[in-house]
């Protein structure tokens, strides 16, 4: 009988002991459950029968190939707690309703590769006010939220047939739905594909590209142009559980993936995504850039478990610690707040009510309900003022030393995460990343811009130490400058002129990277201002001041010219995207405040300041509108465009100065325009002894006579040097020549003869080569060395040829 006291003692002991533990983890057992509800993880949750899902396609095949990690990643502590049964139970209807299954891209085994590959998903618990067992349930719960509204079946018809709380346990079970952007039928994929396989998208209309271009874009994460037919292979639209979209996502991602040892090109393959198993990437994608900051982005993980900093203006609001508000920012810059009706429309309010959903399965609380949306967040990601990327450090490459990297305040390929702002396992980063910086071709790739923009080889103090690569091929890269330009495709870049102005940025603005300072010592001439912002995506505008032959380079630029301020001897330019007829570098001069009238040949309404100079553009290139557009008057506040014939060059008499009341008003000359009356310089004599000039008088004939003459040469060649350096105008002159100065030559298509596939295109001979159509006659000028080297660059069919001049 002792024996039994004794035993029952110790047994009583042990459920104390037992009890004591579940308390200090802060969460006590809600099982055994009521009827209806069922015991997942130590809390009940309804027990629903959710109407039979729609199954899309034939479903996965009988046999495949098994997910399969070729790193053997050791068990993450997440599958301890999370089970294939919770995950099935989470998502019977992933995978287009056919559920979760191993021929499929979603499905338990995917989901635990995955959570290895980060071990703190679902495993990390920092001091912030939770539980261990909080943190980790809210954390799956805030990625999971998220591929309810990413990839969820969403159908909010259950609310019409079931109660809400029942509607909700099916609505919130339809995660990982989908796999393309638009599914289950995505949009994006030929009508031949239904979207029922992974397979499927492998192909895209255009629509699907989702490709984003810049300088840097296309060094690190250029787009795959290959086509079959009319349907591109880069397309890099979403997919997977949280719709992994864009090139540069991609790009980050396949970088993520080779320092894991895993070689995958998704930049070229990007429905990879889908069906690759060794290992899956649907989840692991997803996985990665939840848990991934992008700065000034922190990862939406390190949000939830409350490991960012905010701010002291987001702080005072209330923003900060974990939360899951700002995760929505995040992931799509969604702020709308949570909808009131059930299940509400898309965006952050399905997130919020999913997040909700979620922790209620778990059994673990939201945290504030205000904090459960970004709507009233103060100050967004995008507006701090810390540094972002690591970028060729400018400021020291005057010394004999290897070239250097440092923190910039603007984003880049590279990040920089800024101390105190990332957990420490990012910061840890940093000096990795500033070697990935002065190790890769990021650095030469900026060399390599200044080569072409000073038409020299840089060697003097780093340059010593990293340059002979990069002069090797100064002349052999002609094509690179064209992929500068981050204008739309449709459209080119040019400059917008305004002298006796100037941006001034304020001493604030300057240290959080608005301004680089002047650089005084390498300018000589505009024209080096020009290709300086011209090649730099940053750059938006810059002041010159020739008396000093000082560039302000600025990463702003105005709206209207009444923003600038006056100043004497200083000339403002800025860039604008233009239709690419009737283009040149720089295509305008503006007068702010001045007004022109009596020559007014059309008046356009509502229509915004770069289409108005567009129109002006092409009609002084087509001359189909009857004549010639000379200047433009631009009123912004009825944003009325109006279109002239004549400009103040022609008319000085007719401008005036904006009335008080009229507003913000600018005036611009056409620098494209040119005087169709005008002859152009005899062209070089041809195979038959002849030599030709044009003027562009057009069709209604604004100028009479000829439009062209011939004549007999008169010497053997009549273009010397220096007449041909007269018909290369300077860009700043604004002076280009209206039309091809040279008659084309007899044929440029034998298979022996070279064909001109790339030109350079230095500042001083832009508009010489932006007017110049005849790629015989510049073969035949660069053969007779009567062009800079620079100009060319020649291809045959089966060759390259450098002509060195």
């Amino acid at each position: 009988m002792k024996q039994l006291h004794w035993e029952m003692a110790l047994c009583f002991s042990f459920l104390l002991f037992f009890i004591l533990i579940i308390k200090a983890h802060g969460f006590s057992s809600r099982c055994p459950c009521e009827p209806d509800y069922k015991c997942v993880l130590n809390n009940c949750v309804l027990n629903v029968d959710c109407p039979t899902v729609k199954k899309q396609g034939n479903g996965p095949p009988k046999f495949c190939k098994d997910a399969f990690d070729p790193n053997r990643r050791p068990p993450s502590k997440l599958e301890s707690w999370f089970t294939e049964d919770i995950f099935n139970d989470l998502f019977p209807k992933a995978n287009l309703g056919w559920g979760a299954n191993k021929c499929f891209p979603y499905n338990y085994k995917a989901f635990i590769i995955a959570a290895r590959y980060f071990p703190e998903f679902g495993t990390e618990s920092p001091t912030n006010g939770f539980t261990a067992r909080e943190n980790y349930r809210r954390d799956l719960a805030a990625f999971f939220a998220h591929a309810i509204q990413e990839t969820g079946e969403n159908d909010a018809s259950l609310y019409s047939n079931m109660d809400v709380e029942q509607a909700h346990a099916c609505f919130y079970r339809g995660g990982f739905y989908n796999w393309f952007e638009g599914g289950p039928g995505s949009s994006f994929l030929p009508p031949n594909s239904s979207g029922y396989s992974p397979t499927d998208g492998d192909k895209c209309n255009p629509a699907g590209r989702y490709c984003s271009t810049n300088a840097e874009l296309d060094h690190f994460y250029p787009c795959s142009n290959e086509q079959e037919g009319n349907y591109y292979k880069g397309c890099y639209f979403g997919r997977g559980a949280i719709q992994l979209s864009y090139n540069f996502n991609y790009g980050q991602f396949q970088q993520w993936l080779h320092s894991q040892n895993i070689i995958v090109d998704l930049l070229k393959n990007p429905n990879l995504l889908m069906t690759k198993v060794d290992p899956p990437l649907a989840i692991l994608g997803s996985v990665w850039f939840y848990m991934t900051p992008q700065p000034p982005k922190p990862a939406m993980h390190d949000i939830i478990m409350g490991n960012w900093e905010s701010g002291p203006v987001n702080r005072e609001a209330g923003y900060f610690g974990p939360i899951f508000g700002p995760t929505s920012l995040i992931i799509n810059n969604e702020c709308s707040g949570e909808d009131q009706s059930e299940p509400g429309g898309p965006g952050e309010s399905r997130r919020i009510k999913a997040f909700k959903w979620f922790c209620d399965y778990f059994g673990v609380p939201t945290g504030d309900e205000e904090l459960l949306s970004c709507k009233n967040m103060p100050k967004k990601f995008g507006d701090f003022s810390n540094f972002l990327s690591f970028q060729p450090d400018w400021s020291s490459t005057w010394k004999e030393k290897p070239c250097s990297c440092a923190p910039a305040q603007y984003g880049g390929m590279i990040p920089y995460f800024q101390p105190g702002y990332y957990p420490e396992r990012y910061v840890r980063l940093n000096e990795q990343n500033r070697r990935r910086c002065v190790q890769s071709n990021y650095l030469l790739m900026e060399i390599i811009k200044m080569n072409l923009e000073t038409k020299s080889c840089i060697s003097t103090g780093c340059f010593k130490m990293a340059i002979s690569f990069g002069c090797t091929i100064y002349e052999t890269i002609a094509n690179y400058t064209m992929s500068l330009i981050s204008c739309d495709p449709s459209k080119k870049l040019a400059f917008i002129k305004t002298k006796n102005f100037r941006l001034v940025a304020e001493g604030s603005e300057k240290e959080h990277g608005m301004l680089v300072a002047a650089i005084d010592k390498i300018i000589k001439s505009v024209v080096e201002c020009l290709n300086m912002c011209y090649k730099n995506d940053q750059c938006i505008s810059f002041n010159y001041r020739p008396d000093g032959n000082t560039c302000e380079i600025i990463y702003a630029g105005v709206s209207r010219g009444a923003e600038l301020e006056q100043e004497e001897a200083n000339y403002f330019y800025q860039k604008i995207c233009t239709e690419s007829l009737g283009h040149c570098l720089v295509s305008f001069n503006r007068i702010p405040q001045l007004q022109f009238i009596g020559y007014a040949r059309n008046v356009l309404r509502q229509i915004d300041v770069e289409t108005c100079l567009s129109k002006c553009l092409a009609i002084s290139k087509s001359r189909g509108a009857g004549y010639n557009c000379k200047s433009v008057v631009y009123y912004y506040p009825d944003s009325e465009c109006i279109l002239n014939s004549e400009s103040i060059e022609s008319k000085p008499d007719l401008s005036s100065p904006a009335e008080a009341d009229t507003g913000d008003v600018d005036y611009f000359t056409n620098s494209c325009a040119g005087d169709w009356s005008k002859w152009s310089k005899w062209s070089v004599c041809n195979s038959d002894g002849k030599q030709s000039r044009t003027r562009q008088c057009s069709v209604y004939g604004s100028c009479p006579g000829e439009k062209e003459e011939i004549r007999q040469c008169e010497s053997e060649s009549s273009l010397t040097k220096t007449e041909l350096t007269s018909v290369i105008p300077d860009p700043v002159s604004e002076s280009c020549p209206p039309k091809p100065i040279y008659k084309p030559c007899e044929s440029c298509s034998s298979v022996d003869q070279p064909e001109i596939s790339a030109i350079f295109i230095p500042a001083k001979v832009h508009c010489f080569v932006e007017h110049l159509s005849d790629k015989c006659m510049l073969l035949e000028l660069c053969m007779e060395s009567k062009l800079p080297s620079a100009f060319c660059f020649l291809q045959t069919c089966t060759d390259t040829l450098d002509v060195e001049l």
